[in-house]
């Protein structure tokens, strides 16, 4: 399960935004609540982030930025649609949220099994 003892997580993007009710009314059902452990940030706002040796990059324009670091990284381009991006409510974004949900999750359980 994650997160591993052995492993730091952290989120950040270039141009953080409110998080959408739904969600974290989707992650909640899921037994994530971000609202009270999650706060958008930017990777300016990562300590310490020259020290990691793996980034994943959700999005096109993260992974530009990072791919041409100075330090020994990694840097994974996971492209997901972003749910959140999508008119409707919850219900009716519901199979979009699932998908983007299981994609995040059967990669992060595949890289943490590779490294650990």
């Amino acid at each position: 399960t994650l997160p591993h003892p052995r492993l730091l997580f952290s989120s950040a993007g270039l141009d953080p935004t409110p998080i959408d009710g739904r969600l974290a009314a989707f992650l909640a059902e899921k037994g994530l609540d971000i609202i009270e452990h999650h706060r958008p940030k930017s990777l300016d706002h990562i300590p310490n982030l020259e020290v990691y040796r793996v980034v994943v990059a959700f999005d096109a324009d993260v992974y530009s930025s990072l791919r041409f670091r100075r330090t020994p990284t990694v840097v994974f381009d996971w492209h997901v649609e972003d749910p959140s991006d999508l008119p409707g409510s919850l219900d009716e974004t519901r199979p979009a949220y699932e998908r983007a949900f299981a994609a995040i999750r059967g990669h992060l359980e595949d890289l943490v099994e590779a490294i650990v």
